[in-house]
């Protein structure tokens, strides 16, 4: 059995083991953005009180590829999107990843 003591892959075992959320920082956001309701049910359940270097995660949902672009102009801090690639279309998914580039200039 090899040590993982300073393994970069254990990082979130390390982070439910040590840190508390602070009431006080603001979340990490993350925006799902799929088509299907149950998908952000699971996501929120899968999420429901982890934290990640001392702050909660918040979930923001979208559930077409113009409503995700609207979430992340009203919340530029979204730290991660989980995005279906074919929502109300097979390519919607990838449509609004090349807007979040070229739209908002985001990478």
């Amino acid at each position: 059995m090899q040590d993982n003591v300073g393994d970069e892959t254990d990082w979130l075992i390390e982070d439910l083991d040590t840190a508390q959320p602070q009431a006080h920082s603001q979340p990490w956001r993350v925006l799902v953005v799929d088509d299907e309701p149950d998908v952000h049910a699971v996501t929120r359940l899968a999420l429901l009180n982890v934290s990640y270097k001392g702050k909660a995660v918040e979930i923001l949902s979208a559930y077409t590829g113009a409503e995700g672009i609207d979430m992340l102009r009203q919340h530029p801090d979204v730290a991660l999107v989980l995005l279906d690639v074919m929502m109300e279309t097979v390519d919607a998914g990838l449509q609004m990843a090349k807007r979040v580039r070229e739209e908002l200039r985001n990478d």
